[in-house]
């Protein structure tokens, strides 16, 4: 009754021991199985939390901003805005994918290995230059900050850097020559031609979107078809308020073919914001904003830095397998699935003209379908999990109940024992006590 047990040896009872044992290496796996179930619903929240967002409201929003875009009465200004919404909803949707965690696991794509670098840490960029009249400080600025520039992309662990330069004005465009070549890795050269082509400013009007096309049909980049990195860039210099929005799909689609990646030192211009956020690219505000230059190397030069070091994702998103019981054998397997905008077929969506806008409204219901059947399956498989929680809980209940009928003392039988034990004394000693007293009787008698 002292140690509440009653075996507390081998010797006690042997099978007992043994039973009593491997009931307890049970009890305490269902208990183990029952706080993964728990892990496996918390997981389960987490993704229909993702989920729920990417349909309501970035989704819908789509949808209704595609079926606004197919109204013919709109021009291509307005279409141009409600672009760039949508541009803005799928950069959105990739944030709410990336950053929806559970105890660090992406739960909503796959994941992420270590970064390789481009090869040999190799980045070109061509630096084209809006050559009107109003440049000229702007370049001299520009040009005072691009050591800064360099060692940021440096800083990434990027070692050879080529660049070029394109000026242009009205349809006249001027590529700089280094010594016989298009391209030069001396940061003093490249000083020295900014600051000759700010001061051979001329008048004229910018063709930005012409510009670009100019760029990517002479200078010959560097070719790595098995990298996985963007290594070829752009930065363009310009104070342009407009531009030639006609060309600006035609642009882009000509960028991402060649797999370069836009950035703009700017003020706002519709057909080059579209631009730069479609490829990927980073924009410096110019004027009214003082830290451009600084600006410059942290924004511009971070992000062509880390685009020559891009994670190399795996392509397939790897099922989870929770341990819901005590022993081997017993897990159930849960699917995860990649809700990035590239998957689900939302991340070249276009309402630029109504066809495209007719196009994207049967890719968007097509994708919110997909992310709502993904919703379905999670929200079966929390039943499900809860179902085997109450199992679980039920038989660790009921095996802690069997092993201490085997282990511990029956506290009731043993009280018992010892109460008839302590009678049967008391009553021995009562009668003893009555035995002595009558042999002092008889003995007083015969005295």
């Amino acid at each position: 009754m002292s140690s509440g047990y009653k075996i507390k040896q081998a010797a006690d009872d042997a099978a007992g021991l043994g039973i009593s044992e491997k009931m307890r290496g049970q009890i305490r796996g269902l208990h183990r199985a029952g706080e993964n179930i728990q892990n496996g619903l918390s997981l389960l929240q987490t993704v229909d939390g993702g989920l729920g967002t990417i349909t309501d409201p970035n989704l819908l929003r789509m949808r209704e901003l595609a079926i606004q875009a197919a109204n013919d009465t709109l021009t291509n200004d307005d279409r141009f805005k409600i672009q760039m919404e949508i541009d803005a909803i799928k950069e959105g949707i990739d944030n709410i994918v990336d950053g929806t965690e559970f105890n660090t696991i992406k739960v909503l794509r796959p994941p992420a290995e270590l970064p390789t670098a481009t090869p040999n840490g190799v980045v070109d960029i061509v630096l084209v230059f809006d050559n009107t009249g109003s440049m000229s400080s702007k370049q001299q600025n520009f040009a005072a900050n691009i050591q800064n520039l360099i060692s940021s992309i440096q800083g990434k662990g990027v070692s050879d850097i080529r660049i070029g330069i394109l000026s242009y004005y009205d349809s006249n465009y001027e590529k700089s020559d280094f010594a016989g070549d298009k391209w030069t890795s001396d940061i003093n050269e490249v000083i020295a031609e900014i600051n000759r082509i700010s001061a051979t400013n001329d008048g004229g009007t910018e063709n930005n979107m012409t510009a670009i096309e100019e760029v990517v049909n002479f200078y010959d980049f560097r070719e790595y078809p098995n990298s996985n990195t963007n290594y070829k860039h752009l930065i363009i210099i310009t104070d342009e308020f407009g531009d030639d929005d006609y060309k600006t799909q035609d642009v882009v689609q000509l960028l991402k073919d060649q797999h370069i990646m836009l950035h703009g030192v700017m003020d706002s211009a519709p057909g080059l914001d579209h631009v730069i956020q479609e490829t990927g690219g980073q924009k410096v505000q110019l004027n009214g904003n003082p830290n451009w230059g600084a600006d410059l190397s942290k924004d511009i030069g971070e992000a062509i830095g880390s685009s020559a070091n891009i994670p190399h994702e795996e392509v397939d998103m790897h099922p989870l397998i929770l341990q819901v019981g005590a022993n081997v054998g017993q897990h159930i397997k849960l699917n995860l699935y990649d809700c990035r905008t590239t998957t689900i077929g939302i991340d070249e969506v276009s309402v630029m003209t109504r066809e495209d806008a007719e196009q994207a409204l049967a890719i968007i219901d097509k994708a919110i379908q997909q992310i709502s059947s993904y919703r379905s399956e999670y929200g079966a498989f929390y039943n499900r999990l809860k179902y085997a929680y109450n199992n679980v809980q039920n038989a660790e209940e009921n095996l802690i109940h069997a092993e201490s009928l085997l282990r511990d003392t029956d506290m009731a039988q043993e009280m018992s024992k010892l109460k008839k034990a302590q009678l049967i004394l008391q009553s021995s000693q009562a009668m003893m006590a009555q035995i002595n007293q009558m042999s002092q009787g008889i003995l007083t008698l015969l005295k």
